[in-house]
């Protein structure tokens, strides 16, 4: 339902928020990896 409002506002700020939603998620992922990396390194020492 919601998607259907959006797309009925405007393909390209759909698109907009679509791929922002993506990097945020992307660089929210690395952080997270880089947080788990961080803390199996100090269990091994």
């Amino acid at each position: 339902m919601i998607l259907l409002v959006g797309l009925g506002s405007g393909l390209v700020e759909g698109a907009l928020w679509g791929l922002a939603a993506a990097v945020n998620l992307n660089a929210a992922q690395r952080l997270v990896g880089v947080l788990t990396a961080n803390r199996a390194g100090a269990r091994d020492e």
